[in-house]
């Protein structure tokens, strides 16, 4: 009886660091493959010559034409973010301040706000810092993609604990 009861919770605690691990990767894949959909804004910039933004509405994130110094032109391409996933509106605070960052973050995924890619030829086409953040599950895991002043390329961001700390890869 003991034993089959020392199984039972090793097996339970194997379960639970199983699904950790699961979440872990899905958000790592996550953060990938939105610092892939903003590379591919980026050479799209390149290749039609003109100025595009990224918007996002509930869980698609749009490429488009940005017109009249707003994002408001045709829609170009969408990136629908994986099952269980979702922006976040609010801001997630210690991504105010990451490493290289000169200041304050543009946070994407506000009300208002937008990346906005120009046609330059040789560095990246965003001025300018920001990031665009989406949560796992309503839970403690984040992914992002962070574009910061002195780098002429995107980063993926990858947070365990609610955003208290940021793992880059």
């Amino acid at each position: 009886m003991a034993t089959v009861a020392i199984i039972g919770i090793l097996s339970a605690l194997g379960i639970s660091s199983l699904k950790d691990a699961l979440a872990n990767s899905k958000v790592r894949g996550e953060a990938d493959a939105l610092t892939g959909f903003f590379e591919s804004v980026t050479a799209n910039t390149r290749r039609l010559t003109d100025t595009l933004c990224i918007t996002y509405s509930g869980t698609r994130i749009f490429e488009q034409y940005y017109v009249g110094e707003k994002c408001a032109g045709g829609k170009l391409d969408s990136f629908d973010l994986e099952s269980g996933f979702a922006v976040v509106a609010a801001g997630v605070a210690s991504l105010n301040s990451p490493e290289g960052a000169s200041g304050t973050l543009t946070n994407w995924g506000e009300s208002g706000t937008t990346a906005v890619f120009y046609p330059k030829i040789g560095l990246n086409n965003v001025d300018g810092e920001g990031y665009l953040a989406v949560r796992y599950i309503n839970g403690d895991r984040y992914a992002a993609v962070v574009k910061v002043r002195h780098s002429n390329a995107f980063s993926s961001r990858f947070s365990r604990d609610g955003g208290s700390s940021w793992e880059e890869w």
